[in-house]
């Protein structure tokens, strides 16, 4: 699947501005943040296609040295070596030579140890844009951190899935099936709106219709694919307006 086919999704074009602000307005620090299943990922992944942008994943278990090692490994710099100093100064001079942006996601894994503050000297030693990418907390967060906090330029949280993100994921997750616009407004209610959720049900809907031979998804062929929601067995699509008025 092309991840460009993506590009018009509400989170995906709410990170592409904002990578547009940070690199044109500042550079500047972004804060792009929201719940899991929002689709950041993906988006992070579009942008770092269209800026250049190089993009690593914190760990939960990082300290200091993984995060620089991490970030200097993605940049192409062998050997990093020398004090925590010296080696974001490497950083620094890769990232102005690339003249692209670094994007950290999950980045509420920084805030521990010195790692927020490796970042923030990541980013005034070069002065490239930077973006982190986080959970709904991240910004609140960051906001113990003034000396990078007062660097934000653009903060931003993501937004569930609408109806026009829906019919998008599934021309994508469920392209060799037609699923009609109320039962994908019945998705979108039973998943919160969650990217994530919204695509594995389209994936499953479409391995179902297929094994019944068809094309066409309706609510009888439906009731049989278990859905992922986000809540237990009786909160799925059959269990919502749809069943509701063949039970009137």
């Amino acid at each position: 699947m092309n991840i460009s086919r993506l590009a018009s999704l509400q989170n995906v074009a709410l990170l592409m501005d904002m990578a547009e602000q940070v690199t044109t307005r500042g550079p500047g620090i972004g804060l792009f943040f929201g719940e899991h299943g929002a689709g950041k990922t993906s988006a992070t992944t579009l942008v770092a296609n269209v800026y250049g942008a190089t993009v690593v994943e914190a760990k939960e278990t990082w300290v200091l040295s993984d995060m620089l090692t991490e970030i200097g490994s993605e940049l192409g710099i062998r050997d990093l070596r020398g004090t925590p100093f010296a080696k974001i100064k490497k950083i620094a001079e890769a990232l102005l030579l690339s003249d692209g942006m670094l994007v950290i996601d999950d980045a509420q894994y920084l805030a521990k140890g010195k790692m927020m503050g490796a970042a923030r000297d990541i980013f005034n030693t070069c002065q490239s844009p930077m973006i982190l990418v986080g959970e709904p907390k991240l910004e609140s967060t960051l906001t113990k951190y003034p000396n990078i906090y007062d660097r934000v330029l653009v903060s931003t949280e993501t937004v569930p899935c609408n109806l026009s993100d829906a019919r998008a994921l599934a021309t994508i997750y469920a392209e060799r099936c037609e699923i009609p616009d109320d039962i994908l407004s019945d998705l979108l209610e039973a998943t919160g709106g969650s990217a994530r959720k919204i695509r594995i049900n389209c994936e499953r809907i479409q391995q179902a219709a297929l094994a019944k031979g068809t094309r066409i998804v309706d609510r009888q062929m439906l009731n049989k694919v278990k859905l992922h929601t986000i809540g237990p067995v009786s909160a799925q699509v059959h269990g919502l307006r749809g069943d509701k008025r063949g039970a009137a």
